[in-house]
């Protein structure tokens, strides 16, 4: 089991640094200043209709701080950095923490470019994950590896019929 939870972090640090890397490129021109949907114009419309805690709710991103270029890609530079520890399994529980907000500040505020089956996937292994521990695998993360499987394939059922 202690292989099987160490090739799963390097896996998942693996394919977020593949999103990272592909955030890194893509959001400027999606998401940033002079892209197709600002993310600052969306929270700003975001803060005009709705009170703090409902909009934290609605975004939850650290683009609420800053949304300009730089942040962009300084968020998906942490990201990749965080990813390439995860992959060497560096400190792999704070790493994979650090993934998992990166990557939700991004998908929570890239609007029509986000909200993907996959997105919803890569968050829950993610979070299973942070309960995993090579040294002594406990009930909550084999409980939390096997809702995972199962929502995966009945989610991935549900989608084919809708």
């Amino acid at each position: 089991m202690q292989r099987t939870v160490q090739w799963l972090q390097r896996w998942l640090g693996f394919i977020f640094l593949t999103v990272f890397i592909g955030f890194w490129r893509q959001m400027p021109g999606l998401i940033g200043p002079a892209g197709v949907a600002p993310v600052a114009e969306y929270l700003q419309a975001l803060r005009t209709n709705f009170g703090t805690w409902h909009r934290l709710w609605l975004a939850p991103s650290l683009f609420w701080l800053n949304s300009g270029e730089r942040a962009i890609h300084a968020l998906a530079a942490v990201g990749t950095i965080a990813s390439l520890l995860l992959m060497a399994r560096m400190w792999p529980r704070v790493c994979l923490g650090v993934c998992m907000v990166c990557f939700l500040s991004f998908i929570a505020t890239a609007q029509v470019f986000a909200s993907y089956q996959s997105d919803g996937m890569l968050m829950s292994a993610a979070f299973v994950g942070l309960f995993l521990d090579d040294r002594a695998v406990g009930r909550v993360a084999v409980w939390g590896m096997r809702w995972l499987w199962f929502t995966i394939y009945f989610g991935s059922g549900v989608a084919k019929l809708a």
